[in-house]
């Protein structure tokens, strides 16, 4: 009798109870949600429209609520794509959920990053991440500038540059040209039949192509405004997703500082991650002008 028992002790052990890390993983995303209620509170926007998905807590004003379930699909396809590009293990995933603040009007967006962020608003900033500590986020609000990411596009974008951040190392200085040039690149890749980035690449191969744009342009920081943000994205989407993406991981490691070092420059990472610039000179735009026609 007693060796029938002990097999149905065990298994309701075993199944019947929760483990403490499933334990630990409900009582961490019960706290990411309250302090992404308690952040949405110091914005006094009333109550917000929210919606769950695997990976993201999304979080905007009521006026969303409609469209809030689609918006979601595509935030967790680019967050699919973008842990897959960077080879994420599950042992380096966000702590729980990534809390995603879709903020469409400036006036919103503006003390979200003084109150919740506690800094400086720079002019033509409309999409911000932070992943270092227990409750990471990403912010988005409406276009600043030409060329800008609409609402929907640039929470896709703040998302991936978030788990590429987090993959870095939440402190390690990785050039803002790579890490938002990710987002929209996988922003691209998650939403490959959307009108904004047929219009985007197709905008990108004619000024590689009209106008000869280098890899040393976009990495030496010497693009116009308007030119700036899809060339990142192209040149990006080669390294991260291109015929060298296996090395992507490598080349982000290569921005980690040494003792005694503030911050490490593109060539220095490429050297580490073995990759040569000649390469990435002569094969992008060839590869740009191709894809996505």
């Amino acid at each position: 009798m007693t060796r029938c028992i002990l097999p149905t002790l065990l298994s309701l052990v075993s199944f019947g109870a929760p483990t403490l890390e499933a334990q630990d993983a409900a009582e961490q995303l019960m706290a990411q949600k309250k302090m992404a209620r308690d952040n949405w509170a110091l914005l006094e926007l009333g109550d917000p429209a929210s919606h769950e998905t695997e990976h993201l807590l999304i979080l905007a004003p009521k006026s969303t609520e409609r469209r809030l379930k689609d918006i979601a699909v595509n935030l967790e396809r680019s967050h699919g794509v973008a842990a897959k590009a960077l080879q994420l293990t599950q042992e380096e995933s966000l702590p729980g959920k990534l809390t995603v603040y879709l903020l469409p009007e400036r006036d919103q967006f503006t003390p979200f990053v003084r109150r919740v962020e506690k800094r400086r608003l720079e002019d033509n900033e409309a999409g911000s991440h932070i992943v270092d500590g227990d409750a990471p986020h990403a912010a988005a609000s409406s276009p600043r500038s030409k060329g800008d990411p609409n609402l929907d596009h640039q929470a896709a974008v703040q998302v991936a540059a978030a788990l590429l951040q987090h993959k870095a190392g939440a402190k390690v200085p990785v050039p803002e040209w790579l890490v938002l040039g990710f987002g929209r690149a996988t922003a691209w890749r998650a939403m490959p039949a959307d009108k904004a980035v047929l219009n985007e690449r197709r905008l990108a191969r004619t000024l590689i192509a009209s106008k000869k744009r280098t890899a040393a342009d976009v990495w030496d920081g010497t693009l116009e405004v308007e030119e700036a943000g899809v060339l990142r994205a192209s040149l990006a989407e080669f390294l991260a997703y291109g015929p060298g993406a296996g090395k992507f991981p490598a080349l982000l490691i290569g921005f980690k500082p040494e003792e005694n070092q503030d911050n490490r420059t593109i060539a220095q990472a490429l050297e580490s991650a073995a990759i040569d610039p000649k390469v990435i000179e002569a094969r992008w735009g060839p590869w740009a002008l191709a894809i996505g026609k």
